[in-house]
Parts: C-alpha cells; sequence; structure tokens
C-alpha cells in the first residue's frame, strides 16, 4: 500500500549539480582559500581529505585553493616520516606558515564564519524559487 504512494513521488525540482571547480561555484576563489586559512587554523596538519570533508567540496577545488595558498608561502606540506608511508598521498599533511597564521587572523577578522563553502546567491534562489508553492503548487 505504501510503496503505491512511493512510485507517485516526484521531486519539485532536480538536484543542483556538484560543481568540480571554482568556477562552478560562482563565488570569488578568495572565499574559498580564506575558509581553507581559517580551516587550518582551527585544525592544524589536516589532510586533503579531512579538509574537503569539512568545507563540502569536491577535492580538485581544495587541491587548487592549497596550491594557490602554497604558492604565497601561507601553506607548507608534513610528508609522513616512513619510506612506506610516504607513496601515500592521504598521509601528505597541510599547515599554515607563520604569514599563513597572520593570513588566517586577518581573514578572520574580516569574517569569522568557518564551516562548509558557501553557495552563491543564485544557485540558492534558483533553489527557494523552484521549491515556492505559489508558483509551483503540489499537486
Amino acid at each position: 500500500m505504501g510503496s503505491a504512494y512511493w512510485e507517485k513521488l516526484v521531486p519539485q525540482i532536480n538536484p543542483p549539480k556538484v560543481p568540480s571547480a571554482v568556477e562552478g561555484l560562482g563565488i570569488p576563489a578568495s572565499v574559498v582559500e580564506n575558509l581553507v586559512l581559517k580551516h587550518l587554523a582551527a585544525y592544524p596538519k589536516c589532510d586533503l581529505v579531512e579538509l574537503t570533508q569539512r568545507l563540502c567540496v569536491v577535492s580538485n577545488i581544495v587541491e587548487l585553493a592549497l596550491a594557490q595558498l602554497r604558492k604565497r608561502s601561507w601553506v607548507e606540506v608534513y610528508q609522513p616520516a616512513s619510506d612506506k608511508l610516504s607513496h601515500s598521498y592521504s598521509n601528505v599533511r597541510y599547515s599554515l606558515t607563520e604569514f599563513g597564521l597572520a593570513e588566517a587572523d586577518i581573514a578572520y577578522r574580516k569574517d569569522p564564519y568557518i564551516g562548509p563553502v558557501p553557495v552563491s546567491l543564485d544557485d540558492y534562489w534558483t533553489v527557494v524559487e523552484g521549491q515556492d508553492l505559489r508558483k509551483n503548487p503540489i499537486t
């Protein structure tokens, strides 16, 4: 009996696509970079997997942000001490340099938010409008 109703259910809107690049987020890359700085200040020596989970974006976006921060000498890489573990990509850990800590402090003072990468206002508005019952009544 319950399965008959389940088969008739149709989502109001299609879920948004998961961005695979910073450009797909619809927010400036500096927002992502500042969030990476703040996360590394709050949780030192994170690996890529942990940062990806905390920021709730694909690892490619986090890797690009880390690469930019490394070019500025704000992030340093810690390799595992053991030769056996050094070949494992997930054991590479990232931490802030002194300059990175200073930049993280500046970023935190400008915006104390530390959490997942936010969605763009346009993407948010598209979902809200798609779920508006006045425009799309449930039948």
